[in-house]
């Protein structure tokens, strides 16, 4: 007599998940299966690097004037430096005047700029950033990265927040 062994209901279900996934092709993804992110527009590129110009130039002649534009405005902005957040276009602004009031020049140059699109109305910017502040007879350079979230309102690219921080010393 031969002895008889009856599926059990966890069997049955994993002989079924098996089957299935060899019949749907079940292999291991590899490498090249992996979805690639497409890559970012030539335009948001463009327009982010327009941002950075002007984000320079405004800088150069030591204005809030020319930098608010390229802000969104009211609440919604938000800049940290070196550890200080600064709420809001009346706080950045705030921030600029006092920095622009102490300085007598400042220097910015941008490096390994990378501008990567979060979908088709946001992207994020990072740069190595060289900033010279001459204040009197001292020259402050501040060595570090800046990182710019940007925000497409309407037509305008526009920085939603901004961080910068030091380099490791």
């Amino acid at each position: 007599m031969q002895d008889s062994v009856s599926p059990t209901p966890t069997s049955l279900v994993s002989a079924l998940a098996v089957a299935l996934a060899v019949a749907c092709g079940g292999t291991q993804p590899t490498e090249d299966d992996k979805p690639v992110a497409p890559p970012t527009p030539q335009q948001v590129v463009s327009s982010a690097k327009n941002v950075l110009d002007r984000y320079q130039q405004g800088y150069v002649v030591l204005s809030a004037e020319a930098l608010q534009p390229i802000y969104i405005e009211g609440l919604d902005v938000v800049v940290t430096v070196q550890g200080k957040s600064y709420r809001g276009w009346s706080q950045v602004e705030a921030y600029l005047r006092d920095l622009f009031a102490r300085a007598e020049t400042i220097r910015i140059d941008f490096a390994n700029v990378s501008v990567v699109a979060l979908g088709n109305d946001a992207a994020e910017v990072t740069a190595d950033l060289t900033r010279e502040i001459k204040e009197g007879a001292t020259m402050v350079k501040e060595t570090g990265v800046l990182s710019l979230t940007l925000s497409r309102i309407d037509r305008e690219w526009l920085i939603r927040t901004e961080h910068f921080s030091y380099g490791l010393r």
